[in-house]
């Protein structure tokens, strides 16, 4: 039986074997080796039959970058963006090997890991023969980390319903994924004894095609019990745990991922759910 191996080497890595740097581990795992954008893949396509020295003919080697949907780790979509034909058609002898540098893209979307869908990469190794293909891939992730946050405006949501009027305020809008993140919440007016509490949620969205999901992240109730006007309940949110990807948009696969505040307001009423949303940003620090 016949076999096509790739492997490929991140110059970037501290280690050979596939690992990221230390610092990038609770976002990638120890064997998923990642790029940034603009950057030269390198590594080795090889092929070796059990016998030594038997030959195979092929039309053609090509190592493919391509970027994917996964739905809960199944591969659901991929698209071609980049190939590069390492041998013409011919004849190759067991055992062979050729090495491979691959320039990729400089507008190259980063990778994205959500609770229901993956946006990613994979390098394809392909020996095309006349009514088959030989092919084997490994998985990369790229990365676009950032010097500074983008100058966003500050959170200033009004809270408005029939029991309260109020303001939920956060100094910014974007924040690093490993952020503490400093909120505050002011009753201007109320009824008394309408409000049983108050929750903030940390939300992230989703879309595939036709498909939305959403899933909350983070649910805290700052808030338990009726407030009184004009108090001030300051508290923090910590999303450091969360290892949280910034959020991507890839029309050609129609797929993107955002985030968003979530405020819930429990009335006296049957128990019933008041809430308001804000969209927000999260960014990947440069380490």
């Amino acid at each position: 039986m016949s076999k096509l191996q790739l492997n490929t080497t991140n110059p970037l890595s501290i280690e050979i074997n596939y690992k990221p740097k230390p610092q990038y581990d609770a976002l990638f795992g120890n064997d998923t080796p990642y790029y940034f954008p603009g950057e030269q893949i390198r590594g080795t396509v090889k092929y070796e039959s059990e016998k030594s020295g038997s030959t195979i003919k092929h039309r053609g080697i090509y190592v493919n970058l391509c970027h994917c949907i996964y739905k809960k780790n199944q591969l659901i979509e991929s698209k071609l963006i980049g190939s590069i034909q390492l041998k013409e058609p011919g004849t190759v002898i067991s055992p062979y090997s050729m090495d491979f540098s691959f320039l990729t893209s400089s507008d190259l979307s980063p990778s994205f890991v959500g609770d229901k869908y993956t946006y990613s990469y994979i390098i394809v190794a392909s020996l095309h023969k006349t009514l088959k293909h030989i092919d084997v891939s490994t998985p990369i992730a790229v990365i676009s980390p950032i010097a500074e946050l983008p100058s966003k405006p500050d959170i200033r949501l009004a809270v408005t319903t029939d029991q309260m009027t109020a303001k939920f305020i956060v100094e910014r809008s974007v924040f690093w994924n490993n952020s503490i993140i400093d909120c505050l919440f002011n009753t201007t007016s109320i009824k008394q004894d309408t409000i049983e509490s108050i929750n903030l949620q940390l939300i992230s969205m989703e879309t595939y095609k036709d498909e939305n999901a959403k899933s909350v992240l983070v649910d805290y109730q700052f808030i338990d019990g009726c407030p009184r006007v004009g108090l001030d309940i300051p508290f923090t949110l910590d999303i450091r745990y969360l290892k949280l990807w910034p959020p991507t948009n890839q029309p050609a696969l129609h797929f993107n991922s955002s985030y968003a505040f979530r405020i819930l307001i429990r009335t006296n009423n049957s128990g019933k759910w008041l809430t308001k949303e804000i969209p927000i940003e999260i960014c990947q620090p440069k380490q």
